[in-house]
């Protein structure tokens, strides 16, 4: 980096085609998801939705922020595609360590898609169990039967079942 808070990583803003909103010029774009985001995308917002709340408290307890303002945005907007979209942004004059922390976050995501294995986990874990006990008996039955597993799964919690419909219930729901 040549200068304070200029980021080699990361983009500022730009006015989007097409977009009726807010404008945040002189904020640097770190991350986003949508409605039909993917888990690793979903799990990753989670990560840096954490180390948001991090930095919130430390400014709670500290005051560390210039003039009263905060450095951190969080937008949301309706989109015709994919319904909504939010978008994580830092302003370009914020402290070097939270634009630091952000640019590390984006960079490590250019070698591996996910910031935190044990979070993505849990939640595929979560969202699979909630497929399934969505499901109604008859429709576990009926799927059980069709893949070809044990109808008695259809009666079980999701923690019950069969480690080969665990797998099989978790790669649907995964995409």
């Amino acid at each position: 980096m040549t200068e304070k808070q200029k980021s080699e990583i990361l983009n500022l803003w730009e006015h989007p085609d097409s977009y009726w909103g807010p404008e945040f010029p002189d904020y640097y774009i770190v991350y986003g998801q949508h409605r039909d985001s993917d888990l690793v995308v979903r799990a990753n917002w989670r990560t840096f939705m954490d180390v948001v709340e991090t930095f919130e408290n430390e400014k709670i307890e500290s005051d560390t922020d210039t003039d009263g303002e905060w450095f951190i945005e969080t937008t949301n907007a309706s989109h015709w595609a994919v319904g909504w979209v939010e978008g994580l942004l830092v302003h370009k004059d914020a402290p070097q360590e939270m634009i630091e922390k952000f640019e590390g976050m984006v960079a490590a995501l250019t070698d591996y898609p996910l910031l935190d294995d044990s979070l993505y986990y849990e939640m595929e874990h979560s969202e699979a169990g909630e497929y399934w006990d969505d499901m109604s008996e008859d429709q576990k039955m009926d799927f059980c039967e069709e893949e070809e597993y044990d109808t008695d799964n259809a009666t079980r919690p999701f923690s019950e079942i069969d480690d080969n419909l665990y797998e099989r219930i978790t790669e649907i729901n995964r995409d």
